[in-house]
């Protein structure tokens, strides 16, 4: 491009011109050409606003608008990733892990396999995830995990981001994390699912299933690895199959949370989960 001598941005367009951004600290995809309607998919346009944002230590303010996801967007190995939704972008999600942020590396068990950390400081604030067909099928949703994180830390989902007909987890934690905080957010399904969770730290790490079936004893040795320090406060459920699913975690607070029409269980917290409070739902 041109020289900038205002210091701004330039951003190549998809005919090889530029557009010039003036004076920003941030960074909005539907300068890359994203459609703000919801009519077309947007996964490259993401793709690269987030890789512009990590580069130049900007955060990312989308325009207002609909953006539909067909593909997953996969980041790993940063620091700082900030996504400012202001209560006006919708992530229409019509695939598995919207966004997965940090290492889903298995092993042949189909155990996550990363225990440090790959990743950390993601903030999404103020964001809606709602599938536009979201596949009800008679008993589960299409579309899992519209917000996926492994091996990350220091994770903030905040300031009424909303989460509607997701299968399993709306917000998943695989491979260990640590220090998260999903607060004052809504989870809602517009069908009676019982697979559909609200945040789920689920630490697999070994077969937490294997159990002895007369006396109850845990058939394996207590997992080395764990998340450490997850947070979920004062957020709101409506309709939701199990609102908390909690698996191996050590150090949680689950409180003041706000359940409504609960069909399996608000909160369930299921094997190795130590030094937490459950209080005030």
């Amino acid at each position: 491009p041109p020289a900038d001598t205002l210091e701004g941005l330039y951003v190549v367009l998809t005919n090889g011109n530029y557009a010039e951004r003036m004076a920003v600290r941030f960074i909005d995809p539907a300068w890359y050409g994203a459609d703000i309607t919801g009519a077309t998919s947007t996964d490259p346009e993401w793709s690269a606003a987030i890789d512009h944002a990590l580069l130049m230590g900007f955060s990312i303010m989308p325009s207002a608008g609909t953006y539909k996801k067909t593909a997953s967007t996969a980041k790993d190995n940063f620091t700082g990733l900030y996504v400012f939704g202001r209560g006006q972008v919708t992530i229409d999600f019509q695939v598995d892990d919207a966004f997965a942020f940090g290492d889903f590396t298995q092993d042949g068990s189909s155990f996550f396999t990363q225990t440090a950390i790959t990743c950390s400081d993601i903030v999404f604030s103020g964001v809606k995830f709602s599938p536009s067909a979201n596949g009800w099928d008679g008993s589960t949703f299409a579309y899992a995990r519209p917000l996926a994180f492994s091996s990350a830390q220091n994770v903030h989902v905040t300031d009424s981001c909303q989460f509607y007909d997701n299968h399993v987890g709306a917000v998943d934690f695989s491979a260990p994390c640590k220090d998260v905080y999903i607060n004052h957010c809504h989870f809602e399904s517009s069908e009676e699912a019982g697979s559909t969770y609200g945040p789920r730290p689920f630490c697999y790490v070994a077969p937490l299933d294997a159990y002895d079936e007369v006396t109850g004893t845990l058939l394996y040795p207590e997992p080395i690895v764990f998340h450490e320090n997850i947070n979920i406060n004062f957020n709101t459920f409506r309709q939701i199959g199990r609102g908390i699913v909690s698996w191996n975690v050590h150090g949680f607070d689950y409180g003041n949370n706000t359940f409504r029409k609960p069909l399996v269980r608000t909160i369930s917290c299921t094997n190795w989960n130590f030094d937490g409070s459950v209080h005030h739902n």
